[in-house]
């Protein structure tokens, strides 16, 4: 396996897989709070953490670290918000 990268804000993909405290995420975008900007990450499948997370632009620097072998491998899979059930 290669060896992680450490990333920038500037340099995060949607294609990339980034590994934040032993966990694969998927960077999914930003969002702006007045001078606050927070980059948000969704979990692969079959992660032990769930929930999507948000981090600061300090915490990219520390914590983010691209997986650089998974680059566009992991394909996009329905989510629960995407699913919608029609009953009759």
């Amino acid at each position: 396996m290669e060896a992680l990268r450490p990333v920038e804000p500037n340099g995060l993909s949607a294609q990339a897989v980034y590994q934040i405290d032993g966990c694969l995420y998927r960077y999914t975008g930003t969002e702006a709070k007045g001078k606050n900007i927070k980059f948000r990450f969704q979990p692969l499948a079959g992660q032990r953490k769930q929930s999507c997370i948000s981090l600061g632009r300090d915490k990219i620097f520390r914590q983010v670290m691209e997986v650089p072998s998974m680059y566009g491998r992991v394909s996009q899979e329905v989510s629960d918000e995407t699913v919608q059930l029609n009953l009759f």
